[in-house]
């Protein structure tokens, strides 16, 4: 995955203009297929991470800190079908916030604020998980 990004010496993030994904043939040194796409976002806080599925899944994660109103993260699916990128109509609720990455889950919270947005080894939390493309609310009472 690549980006094309702007800094702006007045804020301190990013502005993305777009990105790109590449499916290559390391061994024969050849680029099989390459999509476009816009950021769903104007900034964004931590740089997008990729998840890789066997099944062609292909998820892109952007994170954004709780308190930031003024910023999101975002989620994103593609899926490899016969050596073609090709993008998936896949939409997270507006009520959630991806919040964070651990391995294949996406943290998310419900609104903007200090609850949730994170995995508590005890009391849970609210995550999507990128293989069974669920979202699993396993929070307890402290």
């Amino acid at each position: 995955m690549s980006q094309n990004i702007h800094r702006d010496p007045v804020d301190d993030g990013d502005t993305h203009f777009g990105y790109f994904l590449e499916l290559y043939d390391s061994a024969v040194n050849k680029s099989l297929d390459k999509i476009n796409f816009d950021s769903p976002v104007h900034r964004i806080q931590s740089t997008p991470e990729l998840r890789v599925f066997p099944n062609g899944n292909i998820w892109v994660i952007s994170t954004c800190e709780m308190v930031n109103i003024d910023r999101d993260g975002f989620l994103l699916k593609f899926k490899v079908i016969d050596h073609k990128i090709v993008d998936q109509e896949f939409k997270l609720d507006e009520k959630y916030h991806v919040r964070d990455l651990e391995e294949n889950k996406v943290v998310i919270s419900e609104g903007y604020g200090f609850e949730g947005g994170h995995l508590h080894p005890i009391y849970g939390g609210i995550y999507f998980d990128l293989e069974t493309e669920k979202i699993v609310d396993d929070r307890r009472e402290p």
